[in-house]
């Protein structure tokens, strides 16, 4: 289950359901549980959609930029092993992860004040 996304806006289904659109402000808090904001001009895309797998890394928010696998990370936030197998993550087109869906987004590709083109991946959860 793997999904690419070239332009925007798009909406796909599987292996989740998400929208990606360009907005033009940040609507709530940046690191929120069903959305991200990034800024587009920081990313090379293709993006990918996809299930994480043994190995993954990313530099989660708030860490100064350090790097952390993911199966680390859900050991820390004592994820169930059960939520662990649907967990998605949303990569860059250098295998960057950018998102861990629904959990916690990457310091990578961070708008902020200098950002001009601002990009919001959102779970659609009323599918």
């Amino acid at each position: 289950d793997e999904v690419e996304i070239d332009a925007v806006p798009v909406s796909i289904e599987s292996p989740l359901s998400i929208t990606a659109e360009m907005c033009d402000v940040i609507e709530g808090d940046c690191d929120d549980a069903i959305q991200v904001y990034l800024d587009k001009d920081k990313l090379c895309f293709p993006l990918k959609v996809r299930r994480w797998k043994e190995g993954d890394v990313f530099c989660p928010w708030g860490m100064g930029g350090k790097k952390k696998k993911l199966s680390k990370y859900f050991k820390d936030i004592k994820l169930p092993l059960t939520e662990k197998s649907k967990v998605c993550v949303i990569e860059d087109n250098k295998g960057r992860v950018l998102w861990v869906v629904g959990y916690r987004r990457s310091t990578l590709a961070a708008v902020n004040d200098k950002t001009q083109n601002i990009l919001r991946i959102k779970i659609n959860h009323n599918k």
